[in-house]
């Protein structure tokens, strides 16, 4: 009886070795899903139509893209700094643009803005990819 008891238990281990629990996928580092929003938050700000009439809501996403990054400095900043600095950079530029376009929207600082934002799309998708192995 004590054998078969020792032989299931070891049985049991070897499987829970062989097969973990399924739970993995669900239980994501808090840095995946910061990254997601803030990828969603410059896919938003990439679609507003820029101009005259487009300024509360480039303000709006602007401020929106503001607090998703920085809940991803808090949640990957010390794995991923490198990266992060790089959008922080390139958030910096679209920031600074946006207050140019703000106060004179005209093509001459239109198109930089549009530039910078593409720019900070290619920043933020960079993280992405690298926070993709931990997800």
């Amino acid at each position: 009886m004590m054998l078969a008891r020792r032989r299931t238990a070891a049985l049991v281990v070897v499987l829970a070795a062989l097969f973990p629990v399924a739970a993995c996928g669900t239980d994501a580092p808090a840095v995946c899903g910061s990254v997601d929003e803030l990828s969603a938050s410059i896919e938003q700000l990439g679609q507003l139509q820029l101009g005259e009439n487009g300024r509360a809501q480039l303000e709006s996403q602007l401020a929106t893209v503001r607090a998703d990054l920085a809940q991803v400095r808090t949640d990957a900043d010390q794995q991923y700094g490198a990266q992060v600095a790089t959008v922080t950079a390139a958030a910096s530029t679209v920031r600074k643009r946006a207050q140019a376009a703000k106060a004179d929207p005209s093509l001459s600082t239109l198109q930089p803005l549009r530039t910078s934002i593409a720019e900070l799309g290619s920043a933020v998708h960079a993280l992405s990819d690298a926070v993709a192995g931990t997800c």
